[in-house]
């Protein structure tokens, strides 16, 4: 099952997100399903702890310390996912398409009109004033933890 779990989340970087990962992001995509891994392991064992469900004292915990450096890992991947994208889309239209190996004849449509990623979807309604930086990252949350 590792090699499905590997797949799964270079898929969902490559058609939602739009970006692919090289050998340093794959390792770091590894630590990524990793950590969603041990946030559900922390979360039941935090659920049967009654005397672990106020914050206050949770988060002076190892386990609570241990969660804090996941979510910090989990952010940190979400962060550089949307950052090498928005760099991408930055650059030229030529380096944009070489960097995805995306030949103009591959590209699916609908409708006459080029399908983009959920990202680019995103970045484009940031540029247009409809969401913000921290809705962004609500939503390519909501994909790659899903």
């Amino acid at each position: 099952m590792p090699y499905v779990e590997d797949f799964v989340i270079n898929s969902i970087c490559k058609t939602a997100m739009g970006t692919q990962l090289h050998e340093e992001d794959s390792n770091f995509g590894k630590m990524y399903k990793e950590g969603i891994y041990k946030l559900g392991e922390y979360a039941v064992y935090r659920t049967q702890r009654i005397w672990m469900h106020p914050y206050i004292i949770f988060k002076f915990t190892s386990v609570g310390r241990k969660l804090l450096n996941i979510c910090k890992i989990l952010s940190s991947f979400r962060d550089r996912v949307i950052e090498k994208r928005r760099n991408l889309k930055n650059n030229s239209k030529t380096n944009f398409n070489e960097e995805l190996n995306i030949n103009e004849n591959e590209n699916v449509h609908s409708n006459g009109k080029k399908k983009m990623a959920l990202l680019d979807l995103l970045l484009k309604a940031e540029k247009d004033g409809v969401i913000d930086k921290e809705g962004i990252g609500e939503e390519v949350d909501t994909f790659l933890f899903g």
